[in-house]
């Protein structure tokens, strides 16, 4: 890969971040409060396009790279920060998951920032002409929704990848059949407005939706027109942090996670937590 021609002219420190898209934007917002304490850093981890063109990040490296060709990449590193919330004490209490990060690592407050990924110009530009049609195709606009989530792309194959339609292992997701329902009141009330099902290929879709075949950092600019977000804890409410974008956030709570532990405390947030697995249908109609 083209990190193992990484050329260093110094070592510097190096932060190791495990864990999913979310937890990679959140981990953004601790940026310059980390460069302030540590200078300028590396990054090892699965979501390398987070940290591009930051000014705080010297390296981004993919984790398999790092792992493959440590001998490249010792030349460039003084020392490995790897806290990992998930595995400490965090799961033991209330905290949510960036205060966990910033007594770890013993941060200023006054630094941490919003969240923040730089997504490149050819990106951009792409996602405008999408973005374009979109308006063009649905007068009233178009919203964004995602039922299910949580997958890896460390391996991930959309040809063998195996993803249960009704996977309440992964307690976050919501049941087709119920998301269904509530496309299609959306889509009853609003006739006129697009929407857009964020799902990789062997995850499940719906009737009365698009899917578009481009990848997560496009999400970033389609999620700043869209007119609202409706999702689970998964990427895109933390794609939806970065923006102005009406969001509202249905925890399923089975194995109750918490949104003050996982979620955003936003002005443009409404988290939506419950007893059981059902979906609201009329205040989230009533939210949109």
């Amino acid at each position: 890969m083209e990190n193992n021609t990484i050329k260093f002219s110094k070592k510097l420190p190096t932060f190791r971040v495990s864990g999913g898209l979310g937890k990679h934007i959140m981990f953004s917002t601790l940026l310059p409060a980390i460069t302030k304490k540590y200078g300028k850093i590396n990054i090892i981890s699965p979501y390398t396009e987070v940290f591009i063109n930051n000014k705080n990040i010297e390296h981004s490296i993919f984790i398999d790279d790092f792992e493959n060709n440590k001998s490249v990449y010792k030349e460039g590193i003084s020392k490995i920060y790897a806290y990992e919330p998930y595995s400490c004490e965090f799961s033991f209490d209330d905290k949510h998951i960036l205060e966990s990060w910033i007594e770890a690592y013993d941060l200023d407050r006054k630094y941490i920032s919003t969240p923040k990924v730089y997504v490149p110009e050819e990106i951009k530009a792409d996602a405008k002409e999408i973005i374009s049609k979109l308006k063009n195709d649905f007068k009233d606009g178009y919203i964004i929704v995602q039922f299910s989530g949580g997958q890896s792309p460390v391996g991930f194959d959309p040809e063998k990848s195996q993803y249960n339609i009704n996977n309440m292992v992964i307690e976050r997701n919501y049941p087709q059949q119920m998301a269904q329902i509530l496309i299609n009141k959306i889509k009853d009330k609003y006739p006129n407005m697009g929407i857009i099902n964020c799902s990789l290929p062997n995850e499940y879709n719906f009737d009365n939706v698009i899917r578009i075949e481009r990848g997560f950092l496009h999400y970033f600019e389609f999620v700043q027109k869209a007119k609202t977000v409706i999702c689970i804890d998964s990427m895109l409410q933390h794609i939806s942090s970065t923006t102005d974008t009406k969001t509202i956030v249905l925890w399923n709570n089975k194995a109750w996670n918490p949104s003050h532990k996982y979620g955003w405390n936003l002005d443009n947030f409404t988290n939506i937590e419950g007893p059981n697995m059902c979906i609201d249908y009329d205040e989230v109609l009533e939210l949109i």
